[in-house]
């Protein structure tokens, strides 16, 4: 085990079950903000192109796919660093950084996370067990706490 929490067992898991969802990322990158503002309709406003709009009136738009697209390429960015733990904080820093100037915190991100994981689930089924979800628990407390330590500078 090393920096990022992960034995080699959970990080096979997680490029394994990573793997499944890479080749649809832009799908599933705008299907997991669907659900995250479904649920979280106030996350809305941190976009300016979303605020005081529904969700029905963004699903499908170049936006929702491109913020989406861009968050599935930084998760696929962290799954491709977890055998180099200094690579995958600066990405997380990265991360942080440019949402800590929209005011986008570490409850959002615990938020995001738990629909995150929930949606994999979803999407896996079978192939998303106890030890892969437990394993990307790890990988998403890492990067929470890289969040944690990166906006209180």
């Amino acid at each position: 085990m090393d920096a990022t929490g992960l034995n080699e067992e959970q990080k096979e898991l997680i490029r394994a079950s990573w793997s499944l969802v890479r080749p649809g990322m832009r799908k599933h990158g705008h299907d997991l903000f669907v659900r995250i503002f479904e649920q979280n309709p106030e996350y809305m406003n941190v976009f300016d192109d979303f605020r005081n709009k529904s969700v029905a009136e963004i699903i499908g738009t170049s936006k929702l796919r491109g913020h989406g697209s861009v968050v599935m390429y930084n998760l696929a960015s962290m799954v491709d660093a977890i055998d180099d733990p200094d690579c995958l904080e600066e990405i997380i820093v990265k991360v942080a950084t440019r949402h800590r100037e929209r005011k986008v915190g570490e409850s959002h991100f615990k938020n995001v996370n738990i629909i995150l994981l929930a949606y994999l689930q979803d999407q896996l089924k079978e192939q998303f067990d106890e030890n892969t979800k437990a394993a990307w628990q790890i990988l998403l407390d890492t990067f929470l706490d890289g969040i944690r330590r990166a906006q209180s500078n």
